[in-house]
């Protein structure tokens, strides 16, 4: 009886556990993708293939698109997929961690409507608005990006994110911070 009662507790550890890491990032619905990235990014080190999926997004256009390992840049390859993503810093230059930046990128490719690019690419611009509160300041601001995506077309996979600051908006409240422009 004991053995069975100390198994059900780890089995009930386990699961919350697996909640724990799993959750969706914040800001995120949790139902916004097929995979939800662990804290820190993908694990795409050297055993990763080319084409391992990091998640899938339905698209605001009903495409399915993809974001994989991808490749790094090499030569006058410039690589894709997150592997560019990573090596050419474009999380880091906003200054956003990782989860934040998939957020980011599957929000675009949700909400926005792509452009057909030469070369057989879809562009999917929207913009990213971050409310943040400085506790020096004792203020909100809202900092506005305009964030792209570019996809492959006959593929439907990432082959680079990144995002522009436009401005910084002093905010006196929460809800005139929440207003769009």
């Amino acid at each position: 009886m004991m053995k069975r009662w100390i198994g059900s507790c780890v089995g009930i550890l386990a699961v919350v556990a697996a909640c724990l890491v799993w959750s969706p990032p914040a800001g995120a619905a949790a139902s916004s993708a097929t995979a939800v990235p662990m804290s820190g990014g993908p694990n795409c080190g050297k055993r990763a293939k080319v084409y391992d999926k990091i998640w899938s997004v339905k698209a605001h256009d009903r495409r399915v698109v993809f974001l994989r390992c991808g490749e790094f840049p090499y030569g006058s390859s410039g690589g894709w997929g997150w592997r560019h993503i990573t090596s050419r810093g474009h999380s880091t230059e906003l200054g956003w961690d990782l989860d934040f930046f998939m957020w980011a990128t599957q929000e675009t490719v949700q909400g926005a409507d792509p452009q057909p690019e030469p070369g057989g690419t879809l562009e999917y611009v929207g913009p990213i608005l971050r409310i943040r509160y400085e506790k020096a300041a004792g203020s909100y601001f809202r900092d506005e990006y305009k964030f792209t995506v570019i996809v492959i077309q006959r593929n439907g996979n990432v082959l680079t994110a990144y995002g522009d600051h436009l401005r910084t908006v002093p905010c006196y409240s929460l809800d005139w911070c929440k207003e769009y422009p």
